[in-house]
């Protein structure tokens, strides 16, 4: 019987043993899942985090594809109002030259004009003569006028197309 008694010391020694093992187990087991659990929630807040940055992201991506293709729109416009203010610009350098080409024969012919109403004068002593040169004054004064109201309808021209110019600009 000492055996059996003996037998069952070392039994329970061996449970006991076995016992302290498995609760030392247990503990490390429920620290791994503590530990598990914990790095389980970072992952999926990680996760969230990566998602919601994700759609951050597309909407920015989004808005930035918007604000090129207004850009694109803005050029395309600008560059269709810029080609007619090209043209009339083009049109406004031509009016000018002609305008101060004709203004400039137009004084040119004044002062023919001028010089030939001095001589005129000079020449009409008598009455025959006197008679001649008024006639030819009155028809340099007439061409004069013909040639001023010329140049005054081109002025009112030019000034018209400075003002659409301007409207064009605006």
């Amino acid at each position: 019987m000492d055996e059996l008694f003996k037998e069952l010391d070392e039994a329970k020694t061996v449970i006991k043993k076995l016992r302290a093992e498995y609760q030392t187990k247990e503990e490390l087991s429920n620290s791994l899942k503590k530990y598990h659990n914990e790095q389980l929630l970072k992952f999926q807040e990680a996760k969230q985090l990566i998602a919601e940055q994700v759609q951050e992201l597309n909407g920015k991506s989004d808005e930035l594809s918007e604000a090129r293709d207004m850009l694109e729109g803005l050029k395309s416009s600008l560059h269709k109002k810029e080609l007619p203010i090209r043209q009339l610009n083009s049109a406004k350098e031509k009016l000018s030259a002609i305008r101060r080409e004709k203004l400039h024969k137009l004084e040119g012919g004044k002062q023919e004009i001028k010089k030939k109403c001095v001589e005129a004068e000079q020449k009409a002593q008598a009455p025959k003569e006197l008679r001649i040169r008024d006639d030819v004054i009155l028809k340099l004064e007439e061409d004069n006028k013909s040639i001023q109201d010329q140049l005054k309808w081109k002025t009112e021209q030019f000034k018209y197309l400075e003002e659409a110019h301007k409207r064009l600009r605006e």
